[in-house]
């Protein structure tokens, strides 16, 4: 065979090659980066073990928040380094202290984003703050299956395809797995990142840490290691809506121009969830109905949605670790949108692909941009409604 699916709807995530008895599946870049899988057809066999574990082609099965919750992580210090309120890091901290392991995307030497083994408190440092660029998650896939198969308790953070693609790996559901899916607008690849900070002037070969959030709010800064343990930045974008957010990767991020092509089909993009729990930014917080009995959270509030009873089970445990405040589930889905539907693939969005190959990034954002901005002011004035 040659493909395992259509490249319009692959995610990306890399089971099929996983589950290749022949290993004769390995990954190109292709159109903006963004990596595909490639069958080696001498070798293959067609016994289509990799048709029957994508998650693009088959079915999944969507279940309905239990309940939502608002939450802010005790340890003033973990607050104040990762994203949000600390809901990843809270139940990271949960599996390792009662001896399990976690799976987490984490910043690493060379500008690589990709998903890691942690079995110590130390190692989470790496997992903490969000990474708006597609990890490389496969590359733990034969560590998870063996310490499920061991029987140890495994905690998988990821994006809802790379979730869904994990819990594909094993015939039925593990009892000693949990599948922890973000809430994700879409993924740039790691081929624009890398390009994008060498524009800047940085040798991603001297940065080991990468950050996409900071206390100026969205910017990305890489930074090089030094023997006192302490990080120096190499580079720092503008941060986001600074002097016209001129920074092009977080703008072609932020509206939606980077993403994988099946990023604007995401099946997973519903009220409904394939997880055991969703996390994420709680957008909307108190915007109908009052929250003034959750303390004020100025450097952001992590949104919980337990969506099995095993994920439901594991927020009642971590209430020594984490403060919970019961919310309506409606609140936290009308909050974000990637709870509702996908990223549209509007106009502006087919524009820009297109102009970026004959005229580069910066003039076709431009130019989209501008139609974007335009097509929102005309709809405005005729009906009065904000479009986006």
């Amino acid at each position: 065979m040659e493909k395992t699916c259509d490249y319009n709807i692959c995610t990306g995530c890399g089971v099929c090659s996983t589950v290749c008895p022949r290993n004769c599946i390995s990954f190109i870049p292709g159109d903006f980066g963004h990596i595909y899988p490639k069958i080696d057809t001498k070798v293959c066999i067609d016994c289509k073990k990799c048709e029957r574990v994508c998650p693009a082609i088959n079915k999944s099965e969507f279940n309905k928040p239990l309940n939502a919750y608002a939450a802010v992580i005790k340890n003033e210090r973990d607050y104040l380094t990762t994203t949000s309120g600390g809901a990843a890091q809270a139940l990271s901290l949960l599996t390792l202290r009662n001896g399990g392991v976690v799976y987490g995307c984490a910043s690493l030497s060379d500008a690589r984003i990709e998903h890691i083994r942690v079995t110590d408190e130390e190692q989470l440092e790496l997992l903490k703050g969000s990474k708006y660029v597609q990890s490389k998650a496969w590359v733990i896939y034969n560590d998870l299956i063996n310490d499920v198969k061991a029987g140890t308790d495994v905690l998988f953070i990821g994006t809802p395809c790379q979730s869904e693609a994990v819990r594909r790996l094993f015939k039925t559901k593990p009892e000693n797995l949990l599948l922890v899916e973000l809430i994700c607008h879409g993924v740039p690849s790691q081929v624009f990142l890398h390009d994008y900070l060498k524009k800047q002037g940085c040798d991603i070969h001297d940065v080991d840490r990468l950050w996409f959030r900071t206390d100026s709010g969205f910017q990305i800064v890489a930074s090089r290691k030094q023997q006192s343990g302490n990080y120096i930045p190499l580079y720092k974008s503008v941060p986001l809506w600074t002097n016209g957010c001129k920074d092009i990767y977080y703008q072609t991020f932020m509206y939606g121009y980077s993403y994988r092509p099946s990023c604007y089909t995401c099946k997973y993009a519903r009220p409904e969830r394939c997880a055991d729990i969703t996390i994420g930014d709680f957008w909307g917080l108190g915007a109908e109905i009052p929250a003034k009995e959750i303390p004020a959270h100025p450097h952001g509030i992590s949104v919980i949605l337990p969506c099995s009873p095993k994920g439901q089970e594991k927020i009642d445990q971590m209430s020594n670790l984490i403060s919970l405040y019961k919310r309506p589930v409606d609140e936290a889905i009308k909050g974000n949108h990637q709870l509702q539907h996908p990223t549209p693939h509007r106009i502006d969005v087919v524009m820009f692909n297109i102009l970026r190959k004959v005229i580069g990034i910066r003039q076709a954002f431009n130019i989209s941009f501008f139609v974007r901005r335009s097509i929102g002011f005309v709809y405005r004035i005729l009906t009065g409604k904000q479009l986006w």
